[in-house]
């Protein structure tokens, strides 16, 4: 854990405890305050040069509230939180605190802390400063049933993910094949680009998936594979690798991002990566029916294996879906959210560097009105993954609707950039910007060619601008379209629209907008 830091011992206690200080507040910390105690504790006896060593029992007492008679060899807490501790520990500096001038070190086996300076950084993987983009095609399904697409479609994007570990320089995202980007100035291409096509051919319990890479400027095959094996976890977790090992073999060469080991943690169950799969599903459907299935599965999945830090991520998007658009509701809107919350922070604490925990982490703070919080993860969530598409999207549509208009555009721009196959609720940001500014024309410009999509945030969208533009036709036909794709919209609009914007007053917007398109309270006029 330890690596190349230097051991440093003219460091003053006020140096040890700001930064401290600063681990402590961090978005990665914020979520236990049961660790948050036990290092604070632990750094203040090293401070403090107590001349007794630290002892399982006086930590079980004085930072974890066990009782006088407490037994460390029957109740493991303090070696588990110790265990916890060095991770979130090793973490935090490889992530947030890479440049902090304080590291404070637990080694293993030890409950006394040592303070260091951070070792020198180079930067393996800049290739010249060249960014490149690795645009992958949702893999197709050939033969078997149609019921197989889900694993198809989570197979696309549990290799996106497994590829996003190879480097900063490496910008990969998804494209399903009936997206088409939008149009980009050359300036902001990258320098170097590929595409990655392949399918996916099942029979029995075997699976053969065959990929070919693109060179995007020649449009030439410079590499294509087949790769086979088991329906099983361990079978599909290595063929993953293997097809991002050969691919980043070609694209980067043999230096650099081939030493680095990849460092998700596999899935021990199949289900629990079928749940993943059924969730990728749910994504790229969007609807009732197929969050249903993805949410059961998941709820069955954490269950079977509790410390998988990826399902309980998409789990709890799958719960923010839930509460944002009446998806299969359960519990009331403040119970759920509560549980969103905590199903995020489940993930943080399994896998702190868990990109979509932590953006779907700082929804939900977004979403309970919690707005101080919210801007703390939201430059946490921008530090961890400042390339990362989804969540330069995700986290600046949030920061626009909190206020920084500015900001937030900005950064959903760059995440178009990044991927010119981004969602198209990326287009609602600009369209949003301008409705709050009273821009309607523009507003009406920024989704306009999507007026027959069939989603209906865009719909919502597009009634409330024909209703401020006086456009009675049109905000009937964007109103129809809306509840034939959202029935659950017709009797909750105003609770709705009061979850989705609880600041800068957008509700209202949305209110008197839909209100002169014609929507009532309790129904179309």
């Amino acid at each position: 854990m330890c690596g190349n830091n230097s051991q440093s011992t003219d460091m003053s206690a006020d140096q040890v405890r700001a930064g401290l200080r600063t681990l402590l507040a961090s978005p990665v910390f914020m979520t236990s305050p049961s660790i948050q105690r036990f290092l604070a504790f632990i750094v203040e006896a090293k401070l403090a040069n107590s001349a007794s060593p630290l002892k399982a029992y006086t930590l079980g007492v004085e930072v974890f509230g066990r009782p006088a008679g407490f037994d460390p060899e029957k109740d493991s807490i303090v070696r588990v939180s110790a265990s916890r501790l060095r991770k979130m520990l090793d973490a935090y500096y490889q992530g947030e605190g890479r440049g902090e001038p304080v590291r404070i070190l637990l080694r293993k086996g030890s409950y006394i802390p040592e303070f260091a300076t951070p070792p020198a950084t180079h930067d393996a993987n800049t290739l010249g400063g060249e960014r490149i983009r690795v645009t992958v095609e949702r893999l197709q399904r050939i033969g078997g049933s149609a019921a197989q697409d889900y694993l198809a479609a989570g197979l696309t994007d549990e290799l996106v993910a497994t590829l996003s570990g190879y480097g900063n320089n490496l910008t990969v995202v998804r494209a399903t094949i009936d997206q088409i980007p939008d149009g980009l100035p050359e300036s902001s291409q990258p320098r170097l680009e590929y595409r990655l096509r392949g399918s996916v051919r099942s029979h029995a319990d075997e699976l053969r998936v065959c990929v070919e890479l693109e060179d995007g400027t020649t449009r030439g095959v410079i590499w294509s594979e087949t790769f086979t094996g088991r329906l099983s976890t361990e079978s599909l977790f290595d063929m993953q690798e293997r097809v991002a090992r050969k691919l980043a073999s070609t694209v980067l060469g043999p230096h650099g991002v081939l030493c680095r080991s990849l460092k998700r943690k596999p899935i021990a169950l199949l289900g629990t990566y079928l749940a993943i799969c059924r969730y990728h599903e749910y994504e790229e459907r969007f609807s009732p029916a197929f969050h249903l299935s993805a949410r059961n599965e998941l709820e069955h999945a954490v269950r079977a294996e509790p410390d998988c830090a990826d399902a309980w991520a998409v789990l709890a998007d799958v719960y923010l879906g839930e509460a944002l658009f009446g998806f299969n509701p359960t519990d009331p809107l403040p119970a759920l959210m509560d549980k969103c919350v905590a199903t995020a922070q489940r993930a943080i604490a399994l896998e702190p560097q868990n990109v979509m925990a932590n953006y779907i982490y700082a929804m939900a703070l977004f979403y309970t009105k919690d707005k101080p919080q919210f801007l703390s993860m939201a430059e946490h969530c921008l530090r961890l993954a400042p390339h990362h598409p989804d969540n330069l999207a995700v986290t600046g549509m949030h920061l626009a609707l909190a206020g920084d208009w500015k900001r937030g555009l900005t950064l959903v721009e760059e995440a178009m950039r990044l991927n010119p196959f981004h969602p198209t609720w990326c287009h609602l940001v600009p369209s949003l910007h301008h409705l709050h500014f009273g821009q309607y024309p523009e507003a009406l410009a920024a989704l306009g060619r999507f007026s027959q999509l069939d989603f209906f945030p865009v719909q919502t969208n597009l009634a409330v601008i024909h209703g401020y533009l006086g456009n009675p036709t049109e905000a009937k036909i964007s109103l129809q379209h809306m509840f034939r794709l959202w029935p659950e919209s017709r009797h909750r609009m105003l609770e709705i629209l009061a979850f989705w914007f609880p600041f800068e007053d957008m509700a209202v917007v949305f209110a008197e907008g839909l209100a002169k398109a014609g929507f009532q309270s309790d129904g179309p006029a």
